[in-house]
């Protein structure tokens, strides 16, 4: 069974701050499955006006970055993510930029 979630730009940009950087081999497995699966594909920098300054630091389109695409999580994909926001939690890293998508992932069924 999959589970339909619409990520916008900064979600699929932090998503992978709430992931969990250690577990087991499947766990493993399932972060890298999200983590290609959500990432944001070199054709998609114009849609949300990606541009890297000579600090190497991203700036986007305010308005272009919270456009949405949906995405399909399977059990094992929601166990992860939802396993990721209760550690981010517990170590205090959910912050302004990860609260929405924590939110989300909390409300996933």
């Amino acid at each position: 069974m999959t589970t339909k979630v619409k990520l916008n730009g900064i979600e699929r940009l932090v998503i992978e701050q709430i992931l969990p950087t250690q577990g087991t081999i499947l766990e493993q497995i399932a972060v890298k499955e999200i983590t290609a699966l959500v990432g944001i594909k070199t054709e998609e920098f114009k849609i949300f006006g990606l541009q890297q300054n000579e600090n190497k630091q991203l700036s986007w389109d305010k308005n272009k970055i919270k456009t949405e695409k949906e995405f399909a999580f399977n059990e094992e994909h929601i166990k992860v993510l939802k396993m990721g926001v209760t550690l981010a939690d517990k170590e205090k890293r959910v912050n302004a930029q990860n609260l929405e998508l924590c939110i989300k992932i909390n409300q996933l069924k």
